[in-house]
């Protein structure tokens, strides 16, 4: 499993591409740079119809170009649309609980903004992998978490055998030395998602892991 969550982990959303067309267009090209698990994060006011039409869009885009997916925080549109796993915040519903919906061949993912929740999820059973941050500042949230550093990282990387995403506010200026913690995936959302040249942007990000 372990193996699956190397590289650049990319989420995105409507905010920036709420047309399907333009959206898939951005979705496809960092796809096709080499981009293997995308997160669907439907923040908007999506109807739950709608909701599912999106998400199995992606899905079968995702299909088509071997990527993993995953959708953020709905379980049951997770189910429908067939994606590969979910992904929950560490005040959603307990883990026990999606597991119930989701079932156990697919992944699924929590955030943890701080050691407190690092620890309540650093052993469970029912989780594949923790995605630990925000790293550096972000402006991706309306009400954005405290920076947690690269010092919690490190600290979650020795405490663990569950694969760590780190994310939030990692650019290609930072990255180098998010890697130095021995971290072997990231998070990116603003960085490839709403870059004026994604395909580029992707490129430019997986470049790193494959120097490093």
């Amino acid at each position: 499993m372990s193996n699956i969550f190397s590289g650049v982990y990319v989420v995105g959303g409507l905010r920036d591409h709420p047309n399907m067309q333009k959206f898939e267009h951005t979705l496809i090209e960092i796809l096709s740079a080499g981009i293997r698990i995308f997160q669907f994060r439907a923040k908007e006011d999506l109807c739950d119809r709608d909701h599912l039409l999106w998400a199995r869009r992606i899905r079968a885009i995702t299909r088509e170009h071997g990527a993993y997916f995953f959708v953020n925080d709905r379980p049951d549109i997770c189910v429908l649309c067939d994606a590969d796993g979910m992904h929950i915040g560490p005040r959603d519903f307990e883990v026990e609980d999606i597991r119930k919906i989701i079932g156990q061949d697919r992944m699924l993912g929590v955030s943890c903004h701080n050691a407190q929740d690092f620890q309540k999820y650093k052993q469970s059973s029912n989780v594949n992998y923790l995605s630990v941050g925000p790293i550096y500042a972000t402006d991706c949230k309306k009400i954005p978490d405290p920076i947690v550093g690269t010092d919690l990282l490190r600290h979650c990387l020795q405490e663990t055998d569950l694969p760590i995403v780190a994310i939030g506010g990692i650019t290609p200026l930072n990255l180098r030395n998010v890697l130095e913690t021995g971290v072997d995936c990231i998070g990116v959302i603003r960085g490839i998602w709403t870059a004026s040249h994604p395909h580029l942007a992707a490129k430019e990000y997986l470049s790193f892991f494959n120097r490093h």
